[in-house]
């Protein structure tokens, strides 16, 4: 019986080695190309999605802001919060309608109070309006 050197025990096993380091190097880069496909799919749609959503959303006419306003005057708890929470939406991209109220209307005066106010929903509310404008 003849004995195998060292040199070939090593060889072959050395082979299989890279070759299934090799495999799994190649295994590993086409999951993160999937994933990597698959997240960027999802990142489209989801701006898609968001984008549409956001076009409606940040309409506001003469008379909703005129509503805004009412709501901001009143005492109600809260019809001013959501008064408030519709403003901050409407503010990252106003319509003719905001702009004026925010810049030439009484809509800084109202946040100037509602920050000052005892309710910390208002006071957060208003800090949004605020950090959006």
């Amino acid at each position: 019986m003849q004995r195998k050197s060292s040199r070939q025990l090593v060889g072959p096993t050395t082979e299989a080695g890279e070759l299934r380091d090799q495999a799994h190097t190649e295994a590993s880069q086409l999951r993160r190309q999937r994933r990597d496909r698959l997240l960027s799919s999802k990142r489209v749609r989801l701006q898609e999605q968001l984008e549409h959503e956001h076009e409606h959303e940040h309409e506001c006419s003469e008379e909703e802001v005129q509503q805004l306003r009412n709501a901001m005057l009143t005492h109600d708890r809260e019809a001013i919060t959501q008064a408030l929470h519709r403003l901050h939406h409407v503010v990252a991209r106003p319509s003719a309608a905001v702009r004026r109220f925010v810049l030439e209307g009484d809509a800084m005066h109202f946040l100037g109070t509602f920050l000052q106010s005892p309710v910390p929903e208002h006071q957060l509310q208003t800090l949004w309006c605020l950090s959006s404008t």
